[in-house]
């Protein structure tokens, strides 16, 4: 099944899978506007538009600047105007920003947006990758070994908490890390200026993190709503190390700028048993908020039973409740490397007795079990023995010259090879 990775991660691969394909800087226009300072305008005005992709935006009739258009329902679109110019209309969301437009206009017209934030930003890629290139044992003159800026004009704050955030993620740290003395001495000693940036509380990286997901959140329904393709749902669960029983799943689809997208868009605890009922109602949760009721396309799931009774109970929500007719039979895809491990179980250990609860001295039934299970059942039987008491595991390691056993697992794949 699919391995479930940081949301926020997989929700910023939107943005950045745009930025795989190649432009000829001879055709770009690139397009630059400084921040106009607002000391000198009055509290009761506006604030004007800054970011330069609205010199870009069609001006709405009767206005005499550039500015969104709110329709009925209070949501502000952006209008582009090189698309009007070519006879044709096209326009965005503007209210979760303007990356999505960006895109457009470098992909569509070849128009490079650029402003004080890129410029910041790129100077933040730049440094990470002099830090790359370190990791890397690649060559750097002794002058760029260690470079101490206390400007607080070369960082940028937005950047540098989210990329905090994506390490609390990455490495599972609690908030609190962010309050650690000897942290904070780590990231004083680097830059001065980036201990004065990063948040002091754990309650604000909780806040930076809710927020991120949040506002990433917007931007992944509207790419959902926007694909060209079906959305393909890869649903997976399993029972956490602190047991709590947890679903979350993948989407696949084809983006407005036929790219190929994979994204982790739901973690979500399942309340009672992991039965497909229980399954459908998370997923049909998603379905709801996403608004993608007609676009369900495939689910990629392993051979359990729960995964029939889930796709039927989404197929009977689908019609009663959104009047879409979704056939769950062609619908469903079966995991072939599940089925390859079923085989393969079958193959080596056959059809399993029932399970011994605990080992209180082979008995005339157990002696045929043993016997029954073959060799890689056999071997089972003699790790689980040997790692049912720690006395019985230090007798082990010290016969073994420190080596450890490593006992297999049904639900982690060539595990019966490893423990081998």
């Amino acid at each position: 099944m699919s391995s479930i990775m940081d949301f926020s991660e997989a929700a910023s691969a939107i943005g950045s899978a745009s930025q795989c394909s190649h432009l000829d800087d001879s055709e770009l226009t690139v397009a630059t506007r400084a921040l106009t300072s607002s000391s000198s305008s009055t509290p009761s005005m506006s604030r004007p538009r800054t970011s330069p992709v609205w010199e870009y935006c069609r001006i709405e009739p009767g206005k005499s600047t550039p500015v969104a258009w709110v329709d009925s329902n209070g949501t502000k679109w952006w209008h582009c105007q090189p698309c009007f110019d070519k006879k044709r209309e096209k326009k965005y969301n503007y209210s979760g920003g303007s990356s999505t437009i960006v895109n457009h206009l470098r992909k569509e017209h070849k128009i490079l947006v650029s402003g004080r934030q890129e410029i910041r930003r790129e100077v933040t890629q730049n440094r990470l990758g002099d830090i790359t290139a370190f990791l890397t044992n690649e060559t750097l003159h002794s002058a760029k070994k260690r470079k101490v800026t206390a400007e607080a004009d070369a960082l940028d704050q937005a950047t540098l908490r989210e990329l905090y955030c994506r390490y609390t993620v990455a490495c599972s740290l609690p908030f609190a890390h962010v309050e650690q003395p000897a942290f904070r001495d780590f990231i004083r000693y680097i830059c001065p200026a980036a201990d004065d940036f990063l948040p002091r509380s754990g309650d604000t990286v909780k806040n930076d993190l809710q927020w991120g997901y949040d506002n990433k959140n917007e931007f992944v329904k509207r790419a959902l709503q926007n694909a060209l393709s079906s959305i393909h749902i890869i649903p997976d669960n399993w029972t956490s190390p602190n047991c709590l029983g947890v679903i979350g799943f993948t989407v696949q689809f084809v983006t407005e700028d036929h790219g190929l997208q994979s994204l982790v868009v739901r973690i979500k605890e399942l309340e009672g048993q992991h039965s497909g009922e229980n399954m459908a109602e998370a997923i049909m949760e998603f379905i709801r908020e996403y608004g993608i009721a007609s676009k369900v396309g495939y689910f990629m799931m392993d051979n359990a039973t729960n995964m029939n009774t889930m796709i039927d109970k989404v197929s009977d929500d689908l019609e009663h409740e959104f009047d879409v007719f979704y056939d769950p039979l062609p619908h469903r895809l079966r995991c072939f490397g599940h089925i390859i491990n079923l085989a393969v179980m079958g193959f080596l250990i056959g059809k399993r007795p029932p399970t011994i609860n605990s080992y209180r001295g082979p008995s005339d039934e157990e002696v045929e079990q043993w016997r029954t299970r073959g060799a890689i059942g056999k071997l089972h039987n003699i790790v689980v023995y040997i790692m049912w008491t720690p006395q019985r595991l230090q007798t082990f390691t010290a016969l073994s010259d420190g080596l450890r056993l490593r006992r297999d697992n049904d639900t982690r794949w060539n595990s019966w090879y490893k423990n081998g």
